[in-house]
């Protein structure tokens, strides 16, 4: 469960309460959650995990060389 914190715009999770994040293909799963409303920073205090997928920006074309005459 996740408890919010007005006064000091704190997000917190339980220490054994398993938190997940997902963004833009990136997956983190922890305990201990916390994030500051006012730094937009957040961390966790006990064990994580994840996945990260990786995508290239620009497709890389290979070129094939043309034959020397």
């Amino acid at each position: 469960m996740l408890r919010w914190n007005g006064k000091t715009e704190q997000l917190t999770g339980g220490r054994r309460d398993t938190v997940r994040i997902e963004k833009d293909g990136t997956i983190i799963y922890g305990t201990g959650f916390s994030a500051s409303g006012v730094s937009k920073k957040f961390g966790f205090a006990g064990t994580v995990s994840g996945e990260i997928e990786a995508k290239d920006k620009e497709p890389q074309v290979e070129q094939e060389e043309e034959p020397n005459e």
